[in-house]
């Protein structure tokens, strides 16, 4: 990404995973996790300075993060604390999974990424 030097004035965030089986990585990160939450998280990171040059005082960039129906099904944001394998001390709910690292944890890191002016 370091290459690229365009401007960027919208990036819309809609990958979504779900296994019926916990899985984890090579990096040790629950797949569910990865592929909803961090892998966007990454992505929209490393882009950010491409999007503040997108940017003009009349229209800010914007980051558009999609969720899903099945948000419904998420369990308590203390999933997201544990992303190195959320499902250890449960049984893997792979529609609770799917729906927690969708919600939760995306809006924390709406939350996050808002208040680091990004």
């Amino acid at each position: 990404m370091n290459q690229l030097n365009e401007p960027l004035h919208i990036l819309v965030n809609n990958a979504g995973a779900i296994y019926s089986v916990a899985q984890v990585g090579v990096d040790g990160v629950d797949r569910c996790m990865f592929g909803n939450h961090v892998g966007p998280m990454l992505l929209t990171h490393g882009l950010l300075p491409l999007l503040r040059m997108g940017a003009t005082p009349q229209r800010e960039a914007r980051i558009v993060n999609v969720s899903s129906r099945l948000e419904k099904n998420a369990a308590i944001a203390e999933w997201c604390q544990h992303p190195s394998n959320p499902c250890r001390t449960q049984e893997y709910q792979p529609f609770e999974a799917y729906g927690t690292s969708k919600q939760n944890c995306r809006l924390i890191f709406i939350l996050r990424t808002s208040s680091a002016g990004g």
